[in-house]
């Protein structure tokens, strides 16, 4: 006879069940995410305005008279206590506008791709192009007028100031100074006893003339030869056979 199967013996797979997704629970979380971002990209909206409004404002009305109620005024935002949510302190502020109008920073990204490949490495154009870079700086009044203000600022605050000379921005400068002097080393166009880092230095330390006597000193009229100062600079430097 054959075996009788009991209901127990015998195993039955049931696929669990699941629960169905309801459409308001996803229209819900469709609207939170496009919630976040709009969030998101209003903040960078606000931001860059209070920027644009700082830097206009410490330029037209100097320090003293660039309150957070001018800024915010300037910024179209009727309460000042909004640049407080993207900003921790005064300090914060004047410190980032000097980050986000820098020209230096926009150069860099391109210069390390481009300039640092063998195959087209030319030391002397490498250094004009930064050079240039630099001075763009002294040719826009609004910005020589608002830096002005913050380094004002940074000799009466050494905490500013030591914010601003630590910045990012200047060790991007020397970093990159650092490797075209090394990459000019191995191909040796310039002398191997030199350090790289102490060129990098010496070479930025140059174009910082400039920068003090138009930007801080209101000196519209001051300028410098760059191809006779880096010629100068490089006259040293260069390999013998070069």
């Amino acid at each position: 006879m054959g075996k009788i199967l009991r209901r127990k013996d015998i195993q039955i797979d049931e696929e669990p069940v699941r629960p169905k997704k309801s459409k308001t629970t996803d229209t819900a979380l469709k609207l939170s995410s496009c919630e976040k971002k709009n969030r998101a990209e209003l903040a960078l909206k606000r931001k860059e305005q209070i920027l644009q409004a700082a830097l206009r404002v410490f330029a037209r009305s100097g320090s003293k008279q660039a309150t957070n109620q001018a800024i915010a005024k300037e910024a179209g935002f009727s309460s000042p206590a909004l640049i407080y949510h993207y900003f921790t302190d005064r300090q914060d502020l004047l410190v980032q506008v000097v980050r986000r109008f820098h020209p230096i920073v926009h150069f860099l990204e391109e210069a390390e791709r481009q300039d640092l490949d063998n195959r087209t490495f030319n030391l002397r154009n490498s250094l004009r192009k930064l050079a240039e870079a630099l001075s763009t700086i002294n040719q826009d009044r609004e910005k020589c007028a608002c830096f002005r203000v913050i380094f004002g600022e940074s000799l009466s605050h050494s905490s500013i100031l030591d914010k601003v000379m630590e910045d990012d921005i200047t060790n991007q400068i020397t970093g990159y100074l650092n490797k075209l002097f090394t990459k000019a080393q191995e191909l040796g166009i310039i002398r191997r006893d030199y350090s790289a880092m102490q060129l990098a230095y010496s070479f930025s330390g140059l174009f910082s003339v400039q920068f003090i006597h138009v930007c801080l000193l209101n000196q519209a009229d001051f300028k410098l030869d760059m191809d006779m100062q880096i010629d100068c600079f490089l006259n040293g430097a260069l390999a013998k056979d070069v």
